[in-house]
């Protein structure tokens, strides 16, 4: 509010000035005698004189703004808050030491508590804080005393600490003075004890202890008024209620104290403090951005991921533009899934630790945001958050604000660190706010695992599809734009001369072979067949399982990120001033390449040539992200975690060992003390399993995979398992205890890896009737990966138990119970002969509970008889699908059953 004399004054001034102004120079004398002019000269003096200084007060001294946004002037450059004492004596407890006017508080972190000591009266008190800007002062805090009322348990606590020696009659007779009517039957005395108790501190500093918020360095002035409560005089309500009603947080308001009793406005003090922080020179605040799918994501009435079910994946889903088919927004990043599987508590964790008790770093945030868009799109348009549109960049600018040292170290694990370098791209001003990025296992290239996502829903499906399902997991993939820019790039390819996707001398690959050749090995060649020029079309993959077939591409999408990549991502360099340090995990077999074969298999009588997708896995890998593409940024320092060697350290109980991979990097020792070290700047020397050079690895891997519909595990030889493993409840879990060990499914097959030295006894166990295949491969010490020998569509019911083992790199024959009669019936040569059949053999095998798998069985013979193809045809989610796509798939499956029907399939 304006001050009313420069008001007043200049109203005078204008008001008898103004006929001066308006008429000529014979009238105005005649209009005015001469005390006339002479009193409008001093009207315009005394508004010049009242108007001038306070005018000046006003644009000199700033505003004082309010929590609800409200300016107020400050009208007394000297006396901003209408200070009435002159004597000051009240002060702040901050950690622990008395802060009076004037003084200084110095500590590691600041998070005081109010503790006022009456000065007179007797008084009561509450306190506004306000923080000095350039502005003038903003309030930060005005809650000493709560809005709600203490329990009455609360109450009689504090009663019992401030009067130990009395018994509960009393107590309670205390408590009741201050509900209803209680205080007159007090004697004289104890209204004197209760007067004290409730005026002198002690009720707050029992039932409320106010806290004070966090404060960054700078000035401070907390605002205290006093008066004296009125017990007696004041009966229309509680004294409660009266109490709450009397404390209005104004600065400026006069109360009288007790209407009748006192007539002095209630005194206003003002205490001005300073806070100084005493942390290690130069450490920023952080700003962590999460992966692709590492932030919940809502609708307005429900939470969609993580997931619980595939309606949920299907609210996700974008039309082919790149445009959200529901309202979809963020608050929070995943620090746990489900309740149980770590992905960034433990990181979390540290970073508070950091914050209140270490008190290294002022203050962090992560920043969540709807990964399914681009990460461009994303800076520039903002995410959605149930209270509006949230920037990043405005995040960081917060974060430096209260920053120890003016800046802010980002921290970005995976798709964050491509969305780090959008916003240093985009507003390339921030960069005087950044002093460090710290990228964990950055895409900086793609990878290719993302092929896998976008055209199989690889890696994608939850409780093995009984959640998610990872054929409707690709088809909302397919137009997600925040997926395309995971998959590699144009500097990937030139960078690595190993093909992106190749194919087996088989029948179902013969069209493929026609137009790439044995391998996709350019980038034109990439292009075509993410995109499908090729040929292949909707109906392709609708024959059984609709993820074993490639889908295709969103072209608009794919083609932006590739171009984003080349023209942005690829080429980025860090801002002058920026340090860049590289955490790049490695040793845990990674896919580096897709290779289609086909695979015979039986369903129901009818034998089927499948084509599927078959991983080619490389050691140099965090499970999802090819570590020549974490490391593929320039850098001032570059740290490589052996993630084998860690996962192979652990003496913990096998519930208690952490997952060693991409999806939980942050969540490792190892680099969890980079990035502590890194922030402080103590040396990052000899940090266990970490090394600045990528190590060699020169141990193999073996690895066995089988195609549906039967599960694998493999049983070391102290009981560890790692598989596909039946729970006893008629399920399967996924177990990896062996150590070194890694289960994977992708396009219908399931992959168990372990270290070639390792001796094992492998189990299947059938899932429903039909036939599969089992391979077995090495991944070499010099990472290239051979098949050793397969199996080809081996029957296979509900029932079916077989068994063989591996000793010293050697493997014996299996014997399977093909019937589930508990009774071993033939032996078989890994390669496929029959050795023996075995049907009268008393040799029993071990008790595998039954399962319940996601196939449905017909039952049949343990060895089905061919027979031709039937129509058996399984739809996509039409949901996903545009008008022409349906009018195309329409056509396309009245051609596939025209087709069945005359025998020419």
């Amino acid at each position: 509010m304006k001050h009313p004399l420069p008001l007043v004054g200049t109203y005078f001034a204008i008001l008898f000035s103004l006929p001066l102004t308006i008429c000529p120079m014979r009238t105005k004398v005649a209009l005015y005698s001469r005390s006339t002019l002479t009193f409008i000269g001093l009207c315009i003096m005394v508004g010049v004189v009242i108007g001038a200084p306070h005018r000046a007060a006003a644009e000199g001294c700033g505003t004082i703004t309010s929590l609800s946004g409200e300016e107020t002037t400050i009208t007394d450059c000297e006396n901003p808050f209408a200070a009435t004492i002159t004597t000051p004596g009240s002060y702040l407890r901050i950690d622990g030491a008395n802060i009076y006017t004037g003084d200084t508080a110095t500590a590691t972190d600041v998070a005081g508590y109010v503790q006022v000591v009456p000065d007179y009266y007797n008084s009561m008190r509450f306190t506004t804080l306000y923080r000095q800007t350039a502005a003038g002062y903003e309030e930060v805090y005005d809650e000493t005393i709560s809005p709600e009322y203490p329990s009455e348990d609360d109450v009689k606590a504090a009663l019992r600490v401030a009067f130990p020696a009395y018994d509960e009659s009393t107590i309670t007779a205390y408590y009741e003075a201050l509900e209803a009517d209680g205080y007159d039957a007090l004697t004289i005395v104890q209204q004197d004890e209760v007067d004290d108790f409730y005026s002198n501190g002690d009720f707050y500093a029992h039932v409320y202890d106010p806290l004070l918020p966090s404060l960054p360095p700078g000035t401070y002035v907390a605002v205290f008024s006093s008066f004296v409560p009125c017990y007696v005089s004041l009966n229309s309500a509680t004294w409660w209620e009266r109490v709450r009603a009397f404390f209005i947080p104004t600065v400026y308001a006069q109360f009288l104290s007790c209407a009748g009793n006192h007539s002095a406005p209630i005194p206003v003090e003002a205490v001005t403090f300073t806070v100084a922080v005493d942390t290690p020179a130069g450490v920023s605040s952080v700003l962590f951005l999460p992966g692709i799918q590492a932030s919940r994501l809502y609708t307005d009435s429900e939470k969609v991921w993580e997931p619980g079910n595939n309606g949920d994946v299907r609210a996700l889903a974008m039309t082919d533009a790149g445009e959200s088919l529901e309202a979809i927004h963020t608050k929070d990043v995943i620090d746990e899934i489900y309740g149980v599987f770590n992905v960034y508590k433990d990181f979390f964790a540290m970073l508070d630790q950091m914050k209140t008790s270490e008190h290294t770093i002022f203050d962090w945030s992560a920043f969540p945001y709807d990964w399914r868009y681009d990460i461009f799109d994303v800076v520039d348009h903002g995410t959605a958050y149930d209270d509006g549109i949230h920037y990043v960049q405005d995040e960081l600018t917060r974060l430096a604000a209260t920053s120890y040292s003016g800046k802010v170290t980002i921290i970005a694990h995976s798709n964050g660190g491509l969305l780090a370098k959008a916003l240093l791209i985009e507003h390339p001003e921030l960069a005087s706010k950044v002093d460090k990025i710290i990228f964990i296992g950055t895409p900086h290239l793609g990878t290719p695992k993302a092929i896998g996502t976008i055209l199989h829903g690889y890696d994608q499906q939850a409780l093995r599809g009984w959640l998610i399902d990872d054929a409707v997991a690709r088809d909302v993939i397919k137009n997600l734009p925040g997926a395309y820019a995971l998959l590699p790039s144009l500097a990937y390819q030139e960078q690595d001369n190993t093909p992106l996707i190749t194919f087996d001398e088989s029948t179902t690959t013969i069209d493929f072979r026609s137009y790439y050749g044995e391998s996709v090995d350019t980038p034109s060649e990439f292009s075509d067949f993410m995109l499908g020029a090729d040929g292949r079309t909707l109906v392709d993959h609708l024959v059984t399982d609709p993820a074993r077939y490639p889908s295709v591409a969103n072209g608009s999408m794919f083609l932006a990120a590739q171009t984003e990549h080349t023209q942005t991502l690829d080429n980025w360099q860090a801002p002058s001033g920026v340090t860049v340090i590289d955490i790049v995990g490695t040793g845990v077999p990674t896919l580096k390449s897709v290779q289609y074969r086909t695979v015979s298999e039986d369903y129901d009588g009818v034998t089927l040539s499948l084509l599927k997708p078959w991983a080619i896995l490389s050691r140099y890998g965090d499970a999802t992200v090819m570590s020549q593409s974490a490391a593929a940024v320039d850098y001032d320092w570059k740290y490589y975690v052996d993630l084998e060697a860690l996962k192979l350290s652990s003496h913990l109980p096998k519930f208690l060992q952490k997952k060693v991979d991409h999806s939980n990097l942050t969540e490792l020792d190892p680099t969890q003390s980079i990035i502590k070290q890194t922030l402080v700047g103590s040396s990052t020397d000899n940090i266990a399993f970490v090394s600045t050079t990528e190590p060699d690895f020169g141990d193999a891997y073996s690895i066995e995979a089988v195609d549906s519909p039967i599960a694998l595990y493999l049983t070391d030889s102290v009981g560890n398992r790692t598989g596909l493993v039946p729970d006893g409840n008629g399920g399967l879990v996924v177990v990896e205890e062996i150590p070194g060990s890694q289960y994977i499914e992708f396009g219908d097959t399931k992959y168990v890896v372990v270290p070639a030295g390792t001796n094992t006894t492998s189990t299947l166990v059938g899932l429903s009737a039909g036939g599969y295949t089992l391979t077995i491969a090495t991944l070499g010490s010099d990472n290239t990966q051979r098949t050793a020998t397969q199996l080809i569509n081996q029957p296979v019911t509900a029932g079916t138990v077989a068994v063989y083992e591996k000793s010293d790199g050697e493997y014996s024959t299996m014997r399977v119970d093909s019937d589930g009669d508990g009774v071993y019936d033939e032996e078989l040569s890994l390669d496929g002969g029959l050795l023996s059949s075995t049907a009268s053999s008393t040799e029993s095998v071990t008790d595998e509970p039954a399962v319940t798998g996601t196939y449905i069985s017909s039952g049949g013979s343990s060895r089905p008889a061919s027979k031709v193809l039937g129509a058996a045809i399984v739809l996509p989610d039409l949901s996903l699908l545009s008008r022409d796509e349906l009018v195309l798939l329409l056509i396309q499956v009245l051609e596939r059953l025209i087709a069945l029907k005359s025998g020419n399939v």
